[in-house]
């Protein structure tokens, strides 16, 4: 079994190259994104936040299927990296921002222990070159996401 990890972690990248070559992911936070992920890292305890300093400074890649939902896809999402506290099951931060002066709410979302998402009221290219200024970070419930409203939007259920 051990054996198919590292096949398994080679399969995965190479399926993930098709996602890069077609403009939906890639293998690095924007600025906009990484600004959003620091701000709501904030507001955390300090060994949270250090976790989360460490997930990301591993392998992964960002899948961009929808404009305004990026999900992040660890390679090596080892348990010494998880957030051992029922609170990160399923936790929501909204980060609060001008964006070329217009308000707007970002979510994070931590996932089983680990960052799973980053929402973005607009697309990329809304934050290419844009004066991004964090206000607050919140701590919310998942049905404010953005990926909840979308839900019941497509399938008309919570």
């Amino acid at each position: 079994m051990r054996a198919l990890f590292p096949i398994k972690k080679v399969l995965k990248q190479a399926s993930e190259v098709i996602y890069f070559v077609g403009g939906e992911g890639n293998w690095k936070l924007f600025p906009h994104e990484e600004a959003i992920l620091m701000s709501a890292f904030k507001v955390l305890p300090p060994e949270a936040r250090e976790l989360l300093h460490q997930q990301i400074s591993r392998d992964f890649f960002v899948e961009r299927t929808n404009k305004r939902i990026n999900v992040l896809r660890f390679y090596d999402a080892h348990s010494d990296l998880r957030i051992n506290d029922p609170d990160f099951e399923d936790k929501w931060l909204r980060v609060h921002m001008r964006v070329n002066g217009k308000k707007e709410i970002s979510n994070v979302n931590i996932y089983r222990d680990f960052i799973f998402s980053i929402e973005t009221w607009s697309p990329k290219k809304m934050y290419t070159d844009a004066q991004i200024r964090i206000e607050k970070v919140d701590q919310e419930e998942a049905d404010k996401s953005y990926t909840k409203s979308i839900d019941r939007l497509e399938h008309g259920r919570d």
